[in-house]
């Protein structure tokens, strides 16, 4: 490689990350609900904190011009409190007691990895949690993309959405949520995805280095070609009908990043082999490396896919990319046909390393916050009107707790009424 200069072009693309619009909420009220609770003075001072940072939530998300630094400290703000009075829940059940509501609680939220933006309602403290996580997730996302190349803060907030994609993956949230960012299948698989774009990242810092390892650049993109294909492939699998809903820009993305990473391994190849002026096989590798970043007559067809929507921003860096491979295929031919005469073997008698993978998640940690009282008092607050289905309301046969009459699930486990 000639300078870091020359590797610009090299940088943004792997650098590169669809931009996903920002999931939307409508506000949601807890004030109402646990009214008859707000007597207690500790469980009132943090439903206030939950309700204040609730609304913040909401405001940030409505925003027209998305600030992903204040959507993430939104949701920093909020998760500790939901958590909170969810767990309370859930231990005062478990203690014996009950605590009914007031009022219904209702939260309505759109996905935003979705191409369509379908609004779903649910009752559960716990989709609303989810969709609270998959809010940061997705800021994580957008933000890394425009933090590189400053790659250790864009590679810790790929970690970071990775370890939260896991919790998620791990949390067995009901079909009936919909929304693609509380699918098991899909954030596990998205959270290999985010490994895999940390590792693009990591390759670009090492490729723009003033010696770059050639053999160990050319083991992380085959180690990254296997990241995207195991990603791929679960959600493929397992959530297939969720995946078709997902946004054609990150689709178009996944299918250039495919063989970005293969021409890669080549390409870093053939310098390390030319390097050990082992030409002929520099020559082979080059020839291999080109054929993954040409432009595909069709989707069956190895190459990259047009270049349109997002993918445009590249269609400049991508041109210079096939110069520069070009150049590098001209001059190591040149020098073999002048120089040293070595046979070029097939691409297929190439010997390539095993791939590696070098990205962990950070491990999500749910926040540690001390249990709610929602014993005293028992009778409802002034402000409040339960109805009668509401007083009357049924047990919950997974964590007992006291659930209104007219729903169908548990407002804090989800298990069906039935």
């Amino acid at each position: 490689m000639d300078s870091q200069e020359d590797l610009a072009f090299l940088i943004r693309i792997l650098t590169f990350g669809v931009t996903f619009r920002m999931p939307r909420t409508e506000s949601a009220s807890f004030n109402e609900p646990f009214g008859r609770y707000l007597s207690i003075e500790e469980t009132a001072e943090s439903i206030r904190i939950l309700q204040n940072s609730r609304v913040e939530l909401h405001s940030q998300l409505s925003m027209r011009h998305q600030d992903f630094g204040g959507a993430i400290s939104a949701v920093d703000q909020y998760l500790p409190y939901i958590y909170q009075i969810t767990n309370s829940i859930i231990k005062a059940t478990e203690d014996g007691g009950t605590v009914p509501l007031d009022k219904t609680l209702i939260f309505k939220w759109t996905s935003g990895l979705a191409n369509g933006t379908e609004w779903v309602e649910d009752q559960a403290l716990m989709f609303d949690m989810a969709m609270t996580i998959g809010t940061k997730i997705i800021a994580l996302s957008n933000l890394a993309s425009l933090t590189a190349p400053e790659f250790s803060p864009a590679i810790a907030m790929l970690k970071e959405g990775a370890g939260l994609l896991d919790y998620l993956s791990k949390e067995n949230l009901p079909d009936r949520y919909r929304l693609l960012e509380c699918n098991s299948a899909m954030a596990e698989g998205f959270s290999i995805y985010f490994l895999f774009r940390a590792q693009l990242m990591a390759i670009a810092k090492a490729a723009s280095g003033p010696s770059p390892k050639y053999s160990l650049l050319t083991k992380l993109c085959l180690g990254a070609n296997g990241m995207l294909k195991q990603s791929i492939d679960i959600m493929r699998s397992r959530a297939s009908a969720k995946y078709a809903q997902l946004n054609a820009d990150l689709l178009k993305s996944w299918a250039l990043q495919t063989y970005l990473v293969q021409g890669l391994a080549y390409y870093f190849w053939a310098q390390g082999a030319y390097a050990e002026t082992k030409v002929g096989e520099a020559v082979a590798a080059m020839r291999k490396a080109k054929a993954f970043i040409q432009q595909r007559r069709n989707i069956t067809d190895v190459g990259f896919p047009e270049l349109e929507g997002q993918l445009s921003s590249l269609s400049q860096d991508v041109a210079s990319m096939r110069a520069h491979f070009d150049k590098l295929e001209a001059l190591y031919n040149k020098d073999n046909n002048s120089v040293y005469f070595m046979r070029v073997p097939s691409s297929d008698e190439l010997e390539l390393p095993g791939g590696v993978v070098m990205m962990q998640a950070t491990p999500f940690a749910p926040p540690d916050m001390p249990l709610l009282s929602f014993t005293f008092p028992a009778q409802p607050s002034k402000t409040a009107t339960p109805t009668t289905a509401q007083e009357i309301g049924w047990d919950c046969k997974s964590c007992t707790f006291k659930n209104d009459e007219n729903s169908a699930n548990c407002t804090v486990c989800n298990a069906s009424r039935s």
